[in-house]
């Protein structure tokens, strides 16, 4: 496989960041064809990559099937998908939370111990971190242990998701955002692919 991947640390940290999955015609294809959807809109979100057929085939990429075999094993299913996401103004929306079922730790199947609960989110950016100033925020082994002090944080994060960004609370909100969890900054191309328990 041509992506180094630390497998033992994905599995304790429940993340990993593949450099450069898309190569560069890919990227300009489906950054075009996003910008067509988006038309003149400097916000669009579409819900469902099933219904854009265009970048639809991105699910059968070979390097993506490889990666996930890869963390996973040889048999990968797709279940759904999320959202395709394009913004011309750059923002930083931070708000923690779990895409599992069972979000509360330690309650429900998802945090069955006899068995590894092997469901993947992932996001391929096809825009600069310095461009958008947007990224994903993790925290690191928040899928494998409950951690009481970020709990509490979380909560207060919640409270302050709504808050203004010239609010004084926001210098104090970034501050903890960073020390809890981990900007992950991407590249056009960058794929970041994590647990769906992870915060």
């Amino acid at each position: 496989m041509q992506f180094k991947i630390d497998k033992k640390k994905f599995l304790e940290d429940g993340y990993c960041v593949i450099k450069g999955l898309l190569n560069n015609d890919e990227i300009k294809y489906y950054d075009s064809k996003i910008k067509e959807l988006a038309g003149n809109r400097s916000h669009f979100s579409l819900g469902g990559i099933y219904k854009a057929k265009d970048i639809s085939k991105i699910v059968c990429n070979k390097n993506l099937i490889e990666v996930v075999q890869f963390l996973l094993g040889s048999d990968v299913y797709f279940l759904h998908d999320s959202t395709i996401m394009y913004k011309k103004e750059p923002k930083n929306v931070t708000n923690w939370h779990r895409d599992n079922p069972c979000r509360r730790y330690g309650y429900g199947p998802d945090w069955d111990k006899k068995e590894p609960y092997n469901v993947l989110r992932l996001g391929i950016y096809l825009q600069e971190f310095e461009e958008t100033k947007s990224c994903i925020n993790v925290i690191p082994g928040s899928h494998k242990k409950r951690l009481t002090v970020q709990e509490i944080l979380r909560f207060f994060h919640k409270k302050m998701r709504k808050i203004d960004e010239n609010s004084k609370l926001i210098s104090f909100k970034n501050l903890y955002t960073k020390l809890i969890g981990r900007n992950i900054k991407t590249d056009p191309g960058d794929c970041v692919i994590f647990h769906a328990n992870l915060w």
